[in-house]
């Protein structure tokens, strides 16, 4: 969700995965959580192709 703020985004997951999450941070612990391990996502996320995504 590109070009949304922190805070409707977190209501946004809140209303409508809070059953998959019961023990979602706050707000604004959820958001240091996710900038802390932004260094991650490169190595998780598969290199696009023409086709789509090519799988790892």
């Amino acid at each position: 969700m590109k070009n949304v703020k922190q805070r409707p985004f977190y209501h946004w997951l809140s209303d409508n995965f809070g059953n998959f999450f019961p023990r979602l941070p706050e707000r604004t612990q959820l958001f240091r959580r996710l900038k802390t391990q932004a260094s991650w996502v490169g190595c998780f996320l598969a290199h696009p192709t023409v086709l789509g995504v090519a799988d790892s």
